[in-house]
């Protein structure tokens, strides 16, 4: 399957550039083999960046967004958030039938870039933390998507060698919960990070691992800041939502610490107890 970038920021490019290199070091292995996942190329409205990026990663360029749909089995987008929904109208007046389109907003599902039943959708969240100054990508990739070629990329993805855990829309945002408490409070809360993060992908995942490299080796990476650090409160009021349905208290006393910290009037509804130990945790940051 051939892959194509569309836009790219300079957050998304440490991940394209962790495939890139994913992909050739697979064909170096497989001594000349076809890997499942070839470069195509990229398309970015600014010509200087799309021929910088394209030329240190060997891909094509391509001049429209036409060109790149018409080459291209994936298509991974690489768009601000605001973006995304927008590109329903875009999209539709090319021949996308059989694509799959793929985001890594960590807002946003899969749905969000759905153009149509004939196609699939695929919203990525990649785990990574910096060591030694570099980033390790090793941990696997979160996936929550639908439509007829969702197996079939998930298998090419995982051919390889990256491990791949599938959520649904409720465990990327219990996920996404975990992540932005063991963010912004990691110093008091790594436990209830990481009991939260193993309630979602399960105590096999090597993710939740990551939440004790945090702790011990690194900072965690975001492709961009989560709907809580945004101050997306219908996003956060899911969140805490999910948190109380599975009776994980600790998360909730946590995420409460974490909203007050940045002042979200999300917090308010937290019960008395909640906010009172949340605000003695905030004391001791």
């Amino acid at each position: 399957m051939i892959f194509s970038f569309l836009g790219l920021s300079k957050p998304a490019s440490k991940v394209s550039d962790a495939l890139m290199k994913i992909v050739k070091e697979y064909r170096m292995k497989m001594s000349g083999a076809n890997s499942p996942l070839n470069p195509g190329g990229v398309y970015v409205p600014n010509l200087e960046i799309c021929t910088g990026f394209a030329s240190s990663s060997n891909m094509a360029v391509y001049m429209n967004v036409n060109d790149l749909i018409r080459k291209s089995d994936i298509i991974f987008v690489f768009l601000p958030d605001a973006t995304l929904k927008s590109l329903q109208k875009t999209f539709r007046r090319y021949d996308i039938k059989g694509k799959i389109f793929c985001h890594f907003s960590p807002e946003y599902d899969a749905e969000t870039l759905d153009f149509g039943s004939d196609n699939t959708y695929v919203s990525i969240l990649v785990p990574a933390i910096k060591k030694n100054g570099a980033l390790d990508f090793s941990y696997g990739i979160i996936t929550q998507g639908y439509g007829e070629r969702y197996n079939e990329f998930l298998g090419a993805i995982e051919t390889l060698g990256i491990k791949v855990k599938c959520l649904n829309s409720d465990e990327k945002c219990l996920y996404q919960g975990a992540v932005s408490i063991m963010k912004n409070v990691p110093k008091l809360a790594v436990e209830s990070s990481r009991k939260l993060a193993k309630s979602v992908l399960g105590s096999d995942c090597d993710i939740v691992k990551l939440f004790d490299d945090v702790k011990n080796s690194g900072e965690y990476i975001l492709s961009s800041n989560s709907p809580c650090e945004k101050g997306d409160t219908d996003y956060i009021d899911l969140q805490k939502k999910l948190m109380k349905s599975m009776g994980l208290e600790d998360s909730q006393v946590f995420y409460a610490a974490l909203l007050l910290a940045k002042g979200l009037d999300a917090a308010s509804d937290s019960s008395q107890t909640i906010k009172d130990i949340a605000k003695s945790i905030i004391r001791k940051l």
